[in-house]
């Protein structure tokens, strides 16, 4: 394999264990009457990480979204019953990869997702390059498995060979940056990688393994802390505010006046996660900056403190936070600059405000930011937040007074609900 992608490939192959069933985490208390037990292990990189960590990604296991985490199910998926029927569908998937082609084997492994915990990766600054250090915990009983799954790495052109053969739980592969050491810790039963831009020693990897200690203020977990909190799912940091300035001389000047106009050099931080936040399954995008640039100053601010009353629990919400009108007014010009061909867009604009009797703008400056989503045992519908109460009503009256619109009003549960109708169209207000 010639491509630069080479050496996350290898990471993510060898933190592939054996065919071996995945071992169950210890049990623990939750209640003084209520045991759980988990699928997969934690992460333990991310408590770790350095302040000058660039860039930290948390990739999960296949198992890890039916084990025990914090949420709504964590009751029923950490109940041992579960979490043994689990495992024997663990011990049959693991028969099914064994029969698999023997040059997919090492990548089917990882598909099926026999890793005991997520893949952890971390880039760290070191010189003019960062050192990127992965971890995972394996299911691998002794070194034997652990060389099997090495060769068929390199009979899979995953690795190019063994620079160091395999003893003593450590070893040494040639990949695509040049030599890449590992070890194995059978007490912990975890994987180390590094990778190092030019190759690197066993001595760098315990070095830069060794050197680590608990780092409670980190960046990272404050980041962390408000997006995923089970500590399992998908999660990927990268650290600007670090970042930036390394690599700022690099950067031809037009490109930096034109980041600098977005408030690239600002921003402090960017994540991804897709996991649970107030014991509820999330997945979010957070930016964190200041209010300046062009990036920043088009994005709304939007609160989750919403009083709505549902039917029941709901069943499924999503919320939208929609731009201001000075906001849209910004985002409008902008996409206008990028397409001057804009005549079919500012005549649409002007037959809404000829026929509704309102524009865009006022809809925007009546209602929001926030739009939400809501699936409950009544249906599924839109509720909006009421910026201004007297611009939205004479929105309402415009649509009301529209050819074939109907106003209906009816008292339910001594709720006053009002709708309008349209031939099929409700519009509940």
């Amino acid at each position: 394999m010639k491509t630069k992608f080479a050496p996350i490939l290898l990471g993510a192959s060898l933190l592939a264990p054996s065919f071996a069933p995945t071992l169950m985490a210890a049990t623990t208390n939750i209640v003084q009457d209520m045991q759980v037990s988990a699928v997969v292990r934690p992460a333990w990189l991310r408590e770790y990480l350095p302040d000058n960590t660039l860039f930290y990604a948390r990739i999960p296991s296949l198992w890890s979204s039916v084990s025990y985490k914090e949420d709504s199910f964590k009751y029923a998926l950490g109940n041992k019953s579960y979490t043994d029927a689990v495992h024997s569908i663990q011990e049959a998937s693991a028969k099914w990869v064994d029969q698999a082609d023997q040059q997919l084997k090492p990548l089917l492994s990882l598909l099926v997702g026999q890793l005991d915990g997520p893949i952890e990766i971390a880039a760290i600054a070191g010189g003019m390059m960062p050192q990127v250090l992965i971890s995972a915990n394996l299911n691998i009983q002794d070194s034997v498995q652990l060389q099997a799954l090495i060769d068929s790495l390199i009979k899979a052109r995953v690795v190019k060979s063994e620079v160091q053969k395999l003893a003593n739980g450590a070893g040494q592969l040639m990949t695509d940056v040049g030599p890449t050491p590992y070890r194995w810790d059978s007490e912990k039963k975890r994987l180390d990688i590094l990778l190092n831009f030019g190759g690197a020693d066993l001595k760098a990897l315990e070095v830069a393994f060794d050197s680590l200690s608990k780092n409670p203020d980190s960046p990272m977990l404050a980041n962390e802390a408000q997006v995923e909190s089970s500590h399992q799912g998908l999660y990927l940091w990268y650290n600007n505010e670090k970042t930036y300035p390394m690599y700022q001389a690099m950067i031809p000047p037009n490109v930096q006046q034109q980041m600098k106009m977005f408030g690239v050099p600002d921003m402090k931080s960017l994540a991804l996660s897709w996991g649970v936040r107030n014991e509820k399954g999330r997945i979010k995008l957070l930016l964190e900056a200041p209010t300046t640039g062009m990036i920043r100053s088009l994005i709304p601010t939007n609160t989750n403190d919403l009083n709505i009353a549902t039917a029941g629990e709901a069943k499924f919400t999503a919320l939208l936070a929609l731009p201001s009108t000075e906001q849209f007014t910004k985002i409008e010009q902008m996409l206008m600059q990028m397409s001057p061909n804009s005549q079919k867009y500012q005549e649409f604009k002007a037959a809404m405000l000829k026929n509704m009797g309102f524009s865009i703008e006022d809809v925007l400056s009546a209602g929001g930011p926030e739009l939400t989503t809501v699936f409950d045992e009544a249906g599924e519908y839109l509720a909006v937040r009421i910026k201004d109460e007297a611009k939205f009503t004479t929105i309402l009256e415009k649509l009301t007074a529209q050819e074939g619109v109907t106003l209906i009003e009816k008292e339910v549960a001594g709720n006053q609900i009002s709708y309008m109708k349209k031939y099929r169209v409700y519009l509940i207000i």
